[in-house]
C-alpha cells in the first residue's frame, strides 16, 4: 500500500498477516529506502502482535536465514522469512 505521512512523505507498507506460527513467505529483493514491511501475527486466541521494520532490516533478517537454512541443506528454491521475528 502507498501511504503519505503528515509530514508529505510517500512510502510503501507491505502487509505480512497470518493466524498461525508458521513461515512468512518472503521472496527475495534490493532493500528500498522508502518500503516498510508490517507483519501481523493474528491469533485465534490471545493478543494480536505487529512487527514493522524497514526493508533494510527486512531483507538482512531475510538473507541470514536463507543462508543458515542453505547451510543446513534446505534447497535455495523454497525460502521463507522464518515467524521468529515474534
Amino acid at each position: 500500500m502507498l501511504v503519505v505521512s503528515p509530514a508529505g512523505k510517500h512510502f510503501g507498507i507491505e502487509v505480512k498477516g497470518q493466524s498461525t506460527k508458521n513461515f512468512w513467505r518472503f521472496n527475495d529483493c534490493a532493500p528500498h529506502h522508502e518500503m516498510y514491511y508490517a507483519f501481523v501475527f493474528v491469533p485465534r486466541e490471545g493478543t494480536p502482535r505487529v512487527f514493522i521494520m524497514n526493508s533494510g532490516t527486512t531483507i538482512q533478517l531475510w538473507k541470514e536465514y536463507k543462508n543458515n537454512a542453505i547451510k543446513k541443506g534446505a534447497k535455495e528454491d523454497n525460502m521463507s522469512i522464518l515467524c521468529k521475528i515474534f
